[in-house]
């Protein structure tokens, strides 16, 4: 999280750790994404063809790369790339659910089927299929879907916040409660989109709940801000005790309705 020249500092500090650590994923992905908060996204992709050389079949390393072309706008290269890391890694999850978001709508449903044949208990395939049940409005499979996800994967952060969203949108407060208590309980700790947001140090002491918060508010804001939350639910994702959550929404509820009483009284 840190801005120029800042960033060039940590990017000579990634290139001498590199020099030690070649085979280290993590750090590649470091370096990369100092070039690309930069906008120089020659020399991401300069860097990302060497890691893929130090370590072939690293699927998160070609999920970078497509990154990088999108960000460029190189829709085509995109694509191009893609296919090529379906070879190099073919039954990896995360790369087969970016291949389904990639795809022309009219296509998306045929990707979808080609990816459940290559990993069908890959919780990231299983996201990307929830997802078009929920763009195509079929809620009752999309919901099926996104449990089946959090099931097979319960520390996959980004799973937990595309159902919660789901369940903002189209969901009940106890939907939406029960969504928010298993993910608390899971204690999320992987997902690219989750990590990088729940990570910053920001958020490093918030808890579980206030966490789900913020991924939900950063990636699907539209969904987060449709309709207002249920007061419970609003102070679950404050990281309120979910008894103390549960009596002052019974409270706040029973305060309303008094006051109704009183101003019919007054009519």
């Amino acid at each position: 999280e840190k801005a120029p020249p800042e960033l060039n500092d940590a990017a000579r500090f990634f290139e001498r750790g590199l020099q030690r650590c070649p085979r280290s994923v993590p750090l590649w992905l470091c370096a990369v994404e100092c070039e690309i908060r930069q906008q120089r996204y020659t020399k991401a992709r300069s860097l990302l063809e060497k890691s893929r050389l130090r370590n072939p079949g690293a699927d998160l390393l070609w999920l970078k790369g497509v990154e990088v072309e999108m960000l460029d706008g190189s829709e085509r290269l995109a694509h191009h790339l893609m296919s090529r890391a379906l070879q190099e890694c073919p039954t990896s999850g995360i790369m087969w659910a970016k291949a389904i978001e990639l795809e022309p709508k009219q296509g998306q449903n045929a990707k979808s089927v080609d990816a459940l044949k290559k990993c069908e208990n890959d919780a990231h395939v299983i996201v990307a299929v929830a997802k078009l049940f929920w763009r195509d409005a079929k809620n009752a499979k999309a919901r099926k879907w996104f449990n089946r996800a959090v099931t097979l994967n319960p520390r996959l952060g980004d799973a937990w916040g595309a159902y919660l969203a789901f369940e903002l949108e189209h969901g009940t407060a106890h939907e939406q409660r029960e969504v928010i208590r298993k993910c608390v309980d899971a204690e999320p700790n992987q997902g690219t989109d989750w990590n990088r947001i729940v990570k910053r140090v920001a958020n490093w002491r918030c808890k579980w709940a206030v966490k789900l918060k913020r991924f939900v508010e950063e990636t699907y804001s539209a969904e987060f801000n449709a309709k207002p939350l249920n007061r419970e639910v609003e102070l679950l994702l404050q990281g309120e005790d979910p008894y103390a959550a549960m009596a002052a929404a019974a409270e706040a509820e029973a305060a309303e309705k008094e006051e109704g009483m009183e101003v019919k009284e007054e009519d």
